[in-house]
């Protein structure tokens, strides 16, 4: 069981104070400004509900009647104020009050259909959670990963097997347990075993921002989604300005080395395009410990988009969006990645109707991803000699498919997302091992992994809610998902899934509001657990199998929250059960003298666990935020804990936002506490506690943005539960990041 460790006193008397904020109640309020307003839609005027207020980190939304009230610092405050299917607009709050209208925009299929509301927001059409992670999240960390900079918000922990390639894990869940989606395209891996795996080739530079809606989304986004969906939006051209640019610097001292990019943004009537490139170049970063070997990398990212409105109300949009990476160290398996090559393109085609039938969205994307892949492990033989193993491989993974889209508003209290959806992905992979004893010949072994696999997924989803009162909504969803699956010298197998989720939500008095919800979700095996083989550092050949079947889950999940002008709170207590969970066995039997694991359906599963978020202004330009999430894995069949669970998570900031040249100064905690609850026999160790803490703080002088401060401050040496045994974190790293506007 998790234990409290002996943290070091300046991080948990940080914590707590960022969790507890205490008696600091004493609210300017004679500085604070109230707005008050009602949005509309420009062309019909009628009034637009569940329209988005973006004010620092703080999310309010409009009523029913298009009307929305607004707390702001100081007039030159700016708000940002989005709706799906409208054009965003940020705007000073001095330009907020009154009557504010937004310019239809046909939707297309780049964010999820939920919209966020609040803090631990109820996402509309659903009673869903919706987080959404702002740019501003990228771009004043040090992290140059999408995966670390995500990490420690709720529900997210992060898996690090060196610098490149973090993996996010949404309570408890990763890999094909999370559905990645770029701009609401599917991300799948190349790598055989995930290396490549979620948003690892997804430049942070790129990003708007992430949506993570977690809980039994599978009604809406198909296979894979038991522990949540996350969706990174690529940068939209700034609204309103015909020429925009901008150039992009990143230096770091523990992680060596740096970042430099640019964008170009035109729009010029009826057409709008922007191109954007992004390179970077790492060193072996610095732990306190000493230089990690092998975790240097050099990536770089291309992107091109290009929209037009042939007709009122029509949308045509292309994306492409190519990714290098180059010499990459992995530090985790004692493995390098020479080449990673990613190519993502999308059409999307949107069209903004009227009252009843709201929009129409239609998408076709390809996603292909090539990986080439080096591991070399020596080991003692029982004789005292040595062995050296070097592993080469080679895949390739090409995800496809199509989306179609209608949003339904058949009155004023309905609302209702229904379509459908095919995705295939293929994928082949070689892999070459090569054993050299310290004496006699070598000899090789040859190992096609992925025989040439199609997994086919075709479903039709309508996901809906229904206001029965002024503060009761419910919800409902169902999906039917048709499933194929073949490889070279495989039998094919094919399967009907049925899935769905029921929720409620009910807006309390006195800003209190509860949520409840029940969903099902499931996950067709990946190409590795129904074909695969592939040999592995641990010395065992890991073998596929096709009779494996469907995973499914039964998530039950209830949230109350509580909000007032100055502070916003929330917790929400989980349940995930999982059944026919895949893992391996040891079958006795060999292949060319390695002993083999094959894959199956084992046993069920339960990881309960909750979350809980606290946002605070106790004065006018302070702002205090955490979170935190408890998780607990076990396997029913046995008792024993779970694989890759992380403990109890926590991490909180105060900020201070003056609003001037000086955009913020900020402190940040984050720690967790020690895991004793590990998979032992799956070869995990148990880990203590830690705790560190990050400076950070904002300068803009007129187009130029400054973002600097210094994390892992007292340069302690740790590594979370999820982190590779082997290697420990950067240690104290000083950055720099210069934005410039053009």
């Amino acid at each position: 069981m998790s234990r409290f460790p002996r943290w070091p006193a300046l991080p948990l008397a940080l914590l707590l104070c960022l969790l507890v904020p205490g008696a600091a109640s004493a609210q300017d309020t004679a500085a604070l400004r109230r707005l008050r307003g009602v949005v509309r839609d420009s062309l019909s005027g009628r009034p637009l509900e569940s329209v988005q207020f973006t004010v620092g980190g703080t999310v309010t939304s409009s009523d029913a009647a298009g009307r929305f009230e607004l707390v702001v610092a100081a007039d030159t405050v700016r708000v940002t104020v989005r709706r799906i299917g409208y054009e965003p607009r940020t705007l000073p709050a001095a330009a907020i009050a009154g009557e504010l209208r937004l310019a239809p925009s046909p939707v297309l299929l780049t964010t999820l259909t939920a919209e966020a509301e609040a803090p631990n927001p109820l996402a509309r059409g659903t009673a869903l959670t919706v987080d959404v992670a702002p740019r501003e999240s990228f771009s004043e960390q040090a992290a140059v990963s999408v995966g670390e900079a995500l990490a420690g918000r709720e529900g997210i922990s992060a898996s690090r097997p060196g610098v490149w390639g973090v993996k996010t894990v949404l309570r408890g869940l990763s890999a094909e347990r999370v559905t990645v989606l770029l701009d609401g395209s599917r991300l799948n891996r190349a790598c055989t075993f995930g290396m490549d795996g979620g948003v690892s080739t997804i430049d942070p530079s790129s990003v708007e921002r992430v949506e993570v809606l977690t809980g039994p989304g599978s009604t809406l986004y198909g296979s894979g989604n038991m522990g949540g969906v996350i969706n990174v939006v690529t940068r939209a051209a700034p609204a309103g300005r015909p020429v925009a640019g901008e150039l992009r610097a990143f230096a770091s001292s523990a992680i060596p080395g740096g970042k430099l990019g640019g964008t170009l943004w035109l729009a010029q009537g009826i057409v709008e395009a922007s191109v954007s490139a992004d390179g970077s170049s790492f060193g072996d970063y610095q732990a306190p410990s000493g230089t990690v070997a092998g975790s240097s990398y050099r990536d770089a990212t291309v992107e091109l988009k290009a929209a037009v409105r042939p007709a009122a109300g029509h949308r045509l949009a292309f994306a492409g969006q190519r990714y290098f990476g180059r010499d990459i160290g992995y530090p985790g398996s004692n493995a390098t990645i020479p080449e990673e090559d990613r190519l993502s393109l999308s059409l999307d085609y949107g069209w903004q109707l009227g009252r009843f039938v709201d929009a129409f969205s239609a998408r076709a994307y390809v996603q292909r991803l090539d990986h080439d892949m080096t591991v070399t492990m020596t080991s003692t033989m029982p004789n005292g000699s040595t062995m050296t193993m070097v592993t080469d491989a080679v895949s390739r993974s090409t995800t496809s498919g199509g989306r179609a889209q209608v949003r339904l508003l058949p009155a004023s209290a309905v609302f209702m997302d229904a379509g459908v959806e095919v995705t295939q992905w293929a994928a082949e992979a070689t892999r070459w091992t090569e054993r050299q004893p310290a004496m006699g010949p070598s000899s090789t072994i040859e190992l096609n992994t992925w025989p040439a696999v199609r997994l086919l997924d075709a479903g039709a989803f309508a996901q809906g809610e229904v206001r029965v009162a002024p503060a009761l909504v419910a919800s409902a969803g169902g999906r039917v998902d048709y499933t194929h699956r073949q490889a070279d010298g495989w039998p094919t197998t094919d399967e009907w899934i049925g899935t769905g989720n029921v929720g409620v939500r009910a807006e309390l008095p006195a800003g209190f509001a509860l949520r409840g919800v029940l969903g099902y979700g499931y996950r067709v095996p990946d190409p590795t657990e129904l074909f695969g083989l592939a040999l592995r550092p641990d010395g065992f050949l890991y073998r596929g199998n096709p009779d494996v079947q469907t995973e499914t889950s039964r998530n039950l999940e209830f949230t109350a929250s509580w909000g007032r002008r100055d502070i916003e709170l929330s917790g929400t207590v989980f349940r995930n059960d999982l059944a026919g969970m895949i893992s391996t066995v040891a079958t006795g039997d060999t292949v060319v003298g390695r002993p083999v694991r094959e894959y199956a359906n084992l046993a069920d599963a339960r990881i309960t666990g909750a979350s809980g978020r606290v946002q605070v202004r106790p004065l006018r330009y302070l702002r205090v935020t955490g979170s935190a999430t408890y998780t607990y894995g076990q396997n029913e069949a046995d008792g024993s804990p779970l694989p890759a669970i992380p403990p109890l998570e926590i991490r909180g900031e105060a900020r201070v936002e003056p609003g001037t040249g000086l955009e913020f100064v900020g402190v940040e905690a984050h720690g967790a506490t020690a895991q004793d609850r590990a998979a032992v026999a799956l070869g995990e160790v148990t880990t203590p506690g830690w705790a560190v803490v990050h400076l950070r703080a904002g300068l803009r002088v007129n187009r130029t943005r400054v973002a600097f401060g210094i994390e892992n401050l007292l340069d302690e040496s740790y590594r979370t539960h999820l982190d590779a045994v082997r290697i420990t974190n950067p240690g104290r790293n000083f950055y720099l990041r210069v934005t410039q506007s053009l």
